[in-house]
C-alpha cells in the first residue's frame, strides 16, 4: 500500500467536498482519508461536480483553510480562495458574476 500525505485541502471525492488528509493507493484502487474520518473512494462524477455539497464536519473540524461558501440556491458550497489583499465580499461577487 503506498500512502501519499498531503497539507489538508478541500477536494471533490465521493461526490462531496471534503478535507483530504491522505490519498492511500492499493493494487490499482484510490482511497482518501478526510478530517471528517471516512476513507472515501473517489468517484467518476467527482471531476464533474464543481458544486459539490460540502461536508459540514470537515468544515467544522479545518475553519484554517479556505472554507467553502454556501451558494443559497443550490444549497451547494463551492470552495472560493480567500487572498489577504481581497476581501471576501469581492471573492463574493466574483464567484457570482462568473455562476
Amino acid at each position: 500500500m503506498t500512502v501519499i500525505p498531503l497539507r489538508p485541502a478541500w477536494c471533490t471525492v465521493g461526490e462531496q467536498a471534503h478535507v483530504v488528509l491522505t490519498w492511500y493507493s492499493h493494487e490499482g484502487r484510490q482511497l482518501a482519508r478526510t478530517a471528517c474520518g471516512w476513507l472515501i473512494t473517489p468517484s467518476p462524477l467527482d471531476s464533474r461536480l464543481p458544486d459539490a455539497y460540502v461536508c459540514i464536519t470537515c468544515t467544522s473540524l479545518h475553519p484554517d483553510l479556505t472554507a467553502p461558501r454556501r451558494d443559497p440556491d443550490l444549497r451547494r458550497g463551492a470552495v472560493l480562495p480567500l487572498g489577504p489583499q481581497q476581501p471576501e465580499q469581492e471573492v463574493m461577487e466574483q464567484a457570482t458574476s462568473t455562476a
